[in-house]
């Protein structure tokens, strides 16, 4: 269940925006295997997912802090078992179906594992969907969302270091992928391996033939061609975004 459908089915009944943070901290693990976010994190999904008006951070955090239900994890929060428990069978009924589908991790075209640490719930749900293709054989879906996550990658790598300023249009828009591309291979600060160099390209490449060729379908042949490629710019570019010493 995405975040906005179960916001929805919570606020039939009015609640508070403290009980929405910690039932959004509940979806988070239970359905995303996401241990803690930050009141950052969370006031982000409200809003750009579920719809909401503009979230006071300070104030949230204040909340999550205070709140019996929930302990520090890192710079976040995470539920305390006893009320992971209570919320289980508070909210389980809504959910279609428990959890998302388990991957094996043979099957994984990028490791959940590296990322996991990384506490970036967007990205881990990149990731889900990339292996999810990747494992029911919806190939051009992996190319596509590929594609979107090295340049979400990309983007963190700049944003995260401080750097944003660089890869942005005069309109304030990110530049789009094959510019980043240019753009992050010839950085000599950040100075990616010639690898990642080739699979930003490779998935540029077959992203584009997936999303807009409509004589082209990737085949498993196509994703276990760059496959390997692939997982090494993921984890490189992750590197590169120093999340570790912002935990």
């Amino acid at each position: 269940m995405e975040y906005q459908a179960f916001d929805l089915a919570i606020s039939e009944n009015r609640i508070s925006s403290i009980d929405r943070a910690v039932a959004m901290l509940w979806l988070g693990k239970v359905v995303n295997r996401i241990e803690g976010m930050t009141a950052k994190e969370i006031a982000s999904i409200v809003e750009n997912d579920c719809g909401h008006p503009q979230q006071n951070i300070n104030r949230l955090s204040q909340q999550l802090r205070s709140d019996r239900r929930t302990a520090k994890y890192g710079e976040g929060f995470r539920l305390k078992p006893n009320a992971l428990k209570a919320l289980t069978q508070q909210y389980q009924n809504l959910l279609a179906s428990p959890s998302a589908p388990k991957i094996h991790s043979t099957l994984e075209v990028v490791p959940r594992a590296i990322f996991e640490p990384a506490r970036r719930g967007y990205l881990l749900r990149l990731i889900d969907q990339v292996n999810g293709c990747y494992q029911n054989g919806y190939f051009d879906g992996v190319m596509v969302l590929g594609r979107k996550l090295l340049e979400t990658l990309v983007i963190e790598v700049y944003a995260q270091n401080g750097r944003s300023a660089e890869i942005k249009r005069a309109d304030g828009a990110f530049l789009p992928l094959e510019d980043l591309s240019g753009k992050i291979s010839s950085d000599n600060a950040i100075n990616i391996t010639r690898e990642t160099k080739k699979s930003l390209a490779a998935l540029k490449k077959f992203g584009d033939q997936s999303a807009h060729n409509q004589r082209f379908t990737a085949q498993l042949t196509d994703v276990d061609e760059i496959k390997h490629g692939f997982r090494i710019a993921a984890e490189e570019l992750l590197h590169h975004c120093n999340y570790a010493n912002k935990l």
